[in-house]
């Protein structure tokens, strides 16, 4: 009865300790993997943003249009990796302070997709913007700054000036 219970114990430790040797691997590998990832992804793009409005001159409470073009300049296909929503904008007044955030307030199911973009390609966004700041109000007669980018590379953007009068 000793031996038997010896080599259970004898097992589980192995176990164990295969558990904890396999778990470190595959966290390593992983980090390995999302870094390659990582400095791949953000080393040859060759993406651009432009962002526009329908018009540069709005009435107070008219709609905005607004639309964002993704462009891939590159030879090569770009994958980017991001989470909902693919895309954002701000508006800022004239002293740079953010009014609007077109993602405040909103909720998202936590999904994690892959953007293709193939040599040429460009991916259009197009959203709206009713003139209200973050709580609901209408914003004042001026000029506004729209900035578009993608959720997670927020380093690809473009601004926009509008007048609302």
């Amino acid at each position: 009865m000793k031996k038997t219970k010896l080599n259970k114990k004898i097992v589980i430790f192995g176990l164990v300790t295969t558990a904890i040797v396999l778990a470190g691997a595959l966290t390593a590998i992983s980090s390995k993997i999302y870094e390659k990832k990582e400095t791949s992804t953000r080393t040859e793009l060759d993406l651009e943003m432009e962002i526009s409005t329908d018009k540069i001159s709005y009435s107070i409470g008219e709609t905005v249009l607004i639309s964002m073009e993704l462009i891939n300049h590159g030879t090569e296909t770009i994958s980017l990796t991001t989470g909902l929503p693919e895309s954002d904008f701000e508006v800022l007044d004239e002293q740079g302070n953010q009014v609007y955030l077109w993602s405040n307030g909103k909720f998202f199911i936590a999904v994690i997709r892959a953007i293709i973009i193939h040599p040429g390609e460009v991916l259009f966004y197009n959203m709206t913007w009713d003139q209200k700041d973050n709580n609901g109000n209408s914003v004042p007669a001026g000029t506004y700054t729209i900035k578009g980018w993608i959720s997670e590379y927020p380093e690809y953007f473009d601004t926009v000036s509008i007048q609302i009068q």
